[in-house]
Parts: structure tokens; sequence; C-alpha cells
């Protein structure tokens, strides 16, 4: 007789090789476009001069750039070789989500929802492309996954540990994780009010706030803010509100349209 873990595990291997596959297709075919230019060109940056460079040139933290820095001095500079690391970024988010997801759902809706990130256009966009989206995305849904479990009774030291962590990677990946951070900070306090335990828990998550300003110090006091990401555009006013959204480009729409660049 199988053991349950066979099925599941077949289940969720057969996905996450889809996943792979799905990615790893044609992942050379285009040419190199504009913004993936302009991230190998400042990855090839040297270490020491490399945040300086980013805090003029492009509004987006450093941690990124030094790992294809050190990515292209291992494997080259080709256009497989560039991508690929975004590639396995965005295939280790399906046995992510898909971990994440076990917590909260049942199996069947759980593995639907992994088959739903393998097959998703925009995640197979995103792993064929040299930006930092997918890491961005698989520390986020990492650092989450740790928030949720952090939130349970009993959290151990290692949870905190590793919330901290990944939390602070993240930060130094992609701004938007601060969107993020700020909603885990509003599901703090609301599972708050239902502790009984209320003030060794919220001693512990301010320090954790606490560490996690700390930790993002020395890029907030490099980081000057006047990179430049998205040009200045006419406001659309009232009337022109429901037509605002047709401005922005769609994914993939940059290779065709080069001024679509500024968004990414």
């Amino acid at each position: 007789m199988a053991r349950p873990f066979d099925r599941r595990g077949l289940l969720l291997l057969s996905i996450i090789v889809l996943a792979f596959a799905l990615r790893l297709f044609h992942l050379d075919l285009q040419s190199l476009w504009m913004d993936e230019v302009s991230s190998i060109r400042l990855a090839a940056t040297r270490l020491e001069r490399l945040p300086g460079r980013l805090s003029r040139d492009i509004a987006h933290p450093p941690l990124y750039y030094y790992l294809l820095h050190l990515w292209i001095l291992l494997v080259g500079n080709s256009e497989f070789a560039v991508r690929y690391l975004s590639l396995i970024f965005g295939t280790l988010l399906v046995p992510l989500l898909y971990r994440f997801g076990s917590r909260l759902l049942g199996e069947r809706t759980v593995l639907i929802a992994a088959s739903m990130a393998a097959l998703a256009p925009v995640q197979v966009y995103y792993s064929q492309e040299t930006r930092m989206y997918t890491l961005a995305a698989f520390l986020t849904l990492l650092g989450f996954y740790l928030f949720v479990r952090l939130l349970e009774e009993g959290a151990s030291r290692r949870i905190w540990a590793a919330y901290l962590f990944v939390t602070a990677l993240s930060l130094y990946v992609h701004y938007y994780s601060f969107l993020l951070l700020a909603a885990e900070n509003l599901l703090f306090l609301f599972t708050l009010l239902h502790r009984k335990e209320r003030r060794g828990f919220l001693a512990s998550w301010l320090l954790s706030q606490f560490f996690l300003a700390l930790l993002f110090l020395p890029w907030a006091k490099v980081s000057r803010g006047d990179g430049q990401w998205v040009p200045e555009t006419p406001r659309p006013g009232i009337r022109g509100l429901p037509l605002a959204p047709a401005r922005f480009p769609a994914p993939g729409d940059g290779r065709a349209h080069p001024g679509s660049h500024a968004f990414h």
C-alpha cells in the first residue's frame, strides 16, 4: 500500500517540473531589452561602487544587483545565463506557495493554487526577465509565511530570527516590500486583540520592527531617492480618470515599446 505522501508528493513534483519547463522554454528566444541591459550594466559595477551608483541612477535597493553580479561571475552574462537566476526564484515560488497554503487550505485547494502559480502567464513572463521581481515575490511570500508562523502561540526564537532575516532581505530587493510590512503590522494589531498574553508578544513584535529599521538604515542613508523610476506625466483630471489605466503598458509591451521601461 502506497504511503499518502507518494501521491501528494508526485503531484507536487509534477507541478514543479511543469513550472520549471514552462519557464525554461524559449528562455533566450528574445534578445535582452532595455531594463535587462540596465540590470546587467549595473551588476557589472564594482561592488564597492554599486550602492552609490544605484542611489543616483535607479530607484531600487541593491541586493538583487549584488546577487546578479556574483551570478554573472559564476555563469557568465549570456541571455540564457542572466535570465536563469529569475527562473530559479520563479520556480521556487511554486513549492513555497504549496507549503504556505498547506497551513491554511485543504490539499486539493492548495494543489490547484500551486498549479495556477506554475501556469500563470505573468509568473512565466517575469521568470524569464533579468529583473528582481521573482526574487522579490519569493522573499515576500516566504516572509509572510514566517509571519503567519510567528503569530501562532509559542513561536520559537528561530522563527522570529528567520522572519527578521527574510523580511530584511525583501526590503533590500524592492521598496514594495514595505507595503507588505505595513499590512503585517495591521494584522498583528488585529490578532493582538485576541491574544491572552499580549504584553510579551507586543514587546517581541516592537523589538523586531526596531531591528528591521536598524537593518535597513545603512541603505536609507546611502539612497538619495532621486533615481528616475516613473517619468512625470500630466494628471488626467476627474473626467480622464476612467481612461487612465489604458495609459499603462501590459506585461511584455516593454520589449515592443521602449517607453514602458520607466515602469520597471
